[in-house]
């Protein structure tokens, strides 16, 4: 009690003294939140004017200083709380309140899109059009949605919630990454109707072009695909990769699948309109990454993927 009440009285002389919050800070080893509560006391036993927005218990912040953390956040809307707490000299907590409560803004993840161009938009619009339009006509048709994926077996980081309830420091697990982590390409194939094909697993390190595709294709999915869709009713569906889009896969399609989506159906950069990107991808990163000590062989993960 007696360091407590000497930090106190050492941060109430520097601030006598005119030093600057954040060097008080360094100086004495405190908290910024102590610092501002021991300014805003005794400018409030003082009677001193008090800045914009640093107002008693109950008190609504000052229309200038809404007026300028608006400005200043519309400047650089990047800009952290702390930073802001900072710029205003005031408690990160009063920012906090203007700027959700007064300002009526919330801070939002951005989220990776793809870039599109004009053209690229157009090209996507025309595809959905045919898509949407064949779709309505064999309403009946089951979808066999498939896509590749190469999956890295090292440890993901969700970096916005990475947090490990301890007593100390000492017990909380590490977070270690891998320079070159092992990485396998993997096809999987789900419907609508809710059958899937076992993944299959390409070899380590192995370039998966045209030839490698079509084996798969000829070796491991048409006998799937037969024997669950004896009578036809089904549509194959595949982005437009380069080893997709071969002739000699697309003459495949056409003498041995019932129907199938052709390269001028699928809409070019749309891993939202495919369950697999969308969702098993992920949920299957999660089950094999997120734990070192939960991670699973490849192989058991062949069964239960889809």
């Amino acid at each position: 009690m007696g360091e407590q009440l000497h930090k106190k009285q050492r941060v109430s002389d520097l601030l006598n003294e005119d030093v600057a919050i954040q060097d008080i800070i360094k100086i004495v080893k405190v908290s910024q939140t102590m610092v501002y509560n021991i300014k805003h006391s005794k400018a409030m036993g003082e009677g001193v004017q008090q800045r914009p927005g640093l107002g008693g218990h109950n008190s609504k912040p000052k229309p200038e200083f809404l007026e300028s953390l608006d400005k200043k956040i519309r400047e650089d809307p990047m800009v952290s709380m702390c930073h802001l707490a900072t710029s205003f000299e005031v408690n990160e907590g009063t920012i906090r309140r203007a700027v959700h409560d007064n300002l009526g803004t919330a801070s939002n993840a951005r989220t990776p899109r793809h870039l599109l161009t004009k053209k690229l938009k157009q090209k996507r619009l025309l595809k959905c059009q045919k898509l949407l339009n064949w779709i309505k006509s064999k309403p009946s048709t089951v979808k066999n949605f498939s896509e590749k994926k190469i999956v890295a077996v090292d440890h993901v980081v969700n970096h916005r919630n990475n947090c490990w309830l301890a007593e100390s420091i000492e017990d909380v697990q590490r977070v270690y990454r891998t320079k070159h982590p092992a990485e396998v390409m993997v096809l999987g194939v789900g419907s609508y109707d809710g059958k899937k094909m076992h993944p299959y697993f390409f070899d380590p390190g192995a370039k998966v072009g045209t030839d490698a595709y079509y084996k798969v294709l000829r070796y491991h999915m048409l006998p799937w695909i037969k024997s669950n869709y004896p009578e036809g009713d089904y549509v194959w569906q595949q982005d437009s990769a380069p080893s997709h889009n071969s002739t000699w896969c697309q003459m495949f399609f056409q003498e041995h699948m019932a129907k199938f989506w052709s390269k001028d159906f699928w809409p070019p950069s749309s891993p939202d309109l495919n369950p697999l990107d969308f969702f098993v991808w992920r949920v299957m990163e999660k089950e094999i990454n997120i734990f070192p000590a939960r991670r699973q062989p490849c192989s058991a993960l062949k069964p239960a993927l889809l």
